[in-house]
């Protein structure tokens, strides 16, 4: 798998891969600036974002379609978007997950409590409407240092 910045064009395929796991996906095109993708063979088979608020971030929208999973690729494409995060000097990482609470423990993630989230996150769409109240909120772990990965 070659991971590249996301185009316009693959949006299509990005947002097929978020709705057949049932991640939302109805604002992901306003994230085509942190956007990145799995090709395999020409064809988009991942892809992941990120949602910047300030210093801070949220990792969204990591993805990879089920025939090409158990390869790694879904830890390759999160520490691609650490490094990204740590580039444009994002030092706090957050996430809310629904399914993947233990695939981002294993990157270094903690579960927080969803009224400690900073307020920038806590205000985002994400945080507010994308996902259910019942996802599991994490940080990455020491996030307040910069991301070395």
């Amino acid at each position: 798998m070659t991971i590249r910045p996301a185009q316009y064009a693959d949006l299509a395929a990005v947002r097929a891969l978020l709705a057949a796991e049932g991640l939302p996906d109805g604002d992901i095109g306003v994230h085509l600036a942190t956007l990145w993708v799995g090709v395999h063979a020409g064809r988009v088979v991942a892809a992941g974002a990120l949602e910047p608020l300030g210093a801070a971030c949220l990792l969204r929208s990591v993805v990879i379609a089920p025939a090409h999973r158990d390869r790694g690729w879904g830890r390759r494409m999160t520490r691609h978007l650490l490094r990204f995060a740590a580039r444009l000097g994002m030092s706090r990482v957050y996430l809310l997950t629904t399914t993947a609470a233990d695939f981002f423990a294993g990157l270094g993630f903690v579960t927080e409590m969803r009224e400690r989230a900073p307020p920038t996150v806590q205000a985002s769409r994400q945080f507010t409407t994308l996902c259910p109240a019942g996802a599991t909120f994490m940080k990455l772990r020491d996030s307040e240092a910069p991301v070395v990965y």
